[in-house]
């Protein structure tokens, strides 16, 4: 298969295994996949009829971090930016720890949705796909996976208008993949990229 007929395979397998899923487990597809802690916060500021929402967080996948804001497998980190009153706050979450929210000028993470919602639903980090096989007279993908790397979740909400992605580090450092040049010119790793360094700022101010 060309490439872009296994970009169309991977694309016709997701969509099919998400039905799957969707049926048997129904009641995890009406909420957002994130930490239960992270969208128990954010349904409280939707109450408070905040609507203007940003949302990037890091999970780093079969490490272990044990300190007082985190005692898991898997920690995780999340940066919660929101609009209330025309004032734009930063907030730090960890598993065990709520950071105090700070004023910020500006949020990279739902100023650049708005800018670039159109193209940036357009597009897909796909995962580390490294050729195809046949598999009993039908075409398979051969997907690389690896169990410890870091995971990244950028949601977005605008009012009615959203975006929400998920992709791991692999899928963008791992030059073997069919999709590597692709997937490192898409808008979504650029806003990655500018989210993590107006956070660094934020953190470390």
């Amino acid at each position: 298969m060309t490439k872009e007929e296994v970009a169309i395979e991977w694309k016709r397998s997701k969509t099919v295994d998400l039905e799957k899923l969707k049926k048997l487990y129904p009641e995890k597809f009406t909420r957002l996949p994130l930490e239960a802690k992270i969208v128990e916060y954010i349904d409280s500021l939707t109450k408070e009829s905040i609507d203007t929402i940003g949302l990037y967080t890091i999970k780093y996948i079969g490490y272990e971090r044990y300190n007082e804001c985190d005692n898991e497998n898997s920690p995780w980190e999340a940066y919660l930016h929101w609009k209330k009153n025309g004032s734009t706050f930063h907030q730090t979450i960890r598993e065990n720890c709520y950071f105090a929210p700070i004023d910020i000028e500006y949020s990279t993470i739902f100023n650049y949705f708005n800018n670039c919602s159109r193209e940036l639903k357009k597009e897909i980090i796909y995962p580390v796909i490294e050729g195809e096989f046949d598999s009993e007279g039908s075409p398979s993908i051969i997907i690389h996976l690896i169990d410890h790397q870091p995971e990244y979740k950028i949601y977005s909400r605008l009012s009615n208008d959203s975006i929400f992605v998920c992709f791991d580090e692999d899928a963008i450092i791992n030059k073997t993949s069919m999709f590597y040049n692709d997937n490192n010119s898409t808008r979504i790793l650029s806003w990655k990229n500018i989210i993590e360094y107006q956070i660094n700022e934020l953190e470390n101010r």
